[in-house]
């Protein structure tokens, strides 16, 4: 088993600050459509990466597992409520 969080943490927070802003700020489809008409390799990389992540749920290749506070301890990660 390989801890691939790393790989998809940037991608799911550029996601995550794409949405926020189309909700919280009036950024919309029209503007992340401009980006992929622009070929923004960022964002086009991104979209490449959400579709590997989602056809390796879909096909039990990968898992999202959450972290129990006694292994979030022992992996010296700091614990976040939630």
């Amino acid at each position: 088993m390989k801890d691939n969080t790393g790989e998809y943490a940037q991608m799911l927070e550029a996601f995550e600050c794409d949405f926020a802003l189309a909700r919280d700020e009036g950024y919309g489809i029209d503007d992340l459509q401009t980006k992929i008409n622009n070929k923004d390799e960022r964002l086009l990389q991104d979209i490449a990466l959400l579709e590997k992540l989602s056809f390796g749920i879909r096909n039990g290749r990968i898992k999202i597992m959450e972290l129990k506070e006694t292994d979030k301890k022992a992996a010296g990660e700091t614990a976040v409520e939630g």
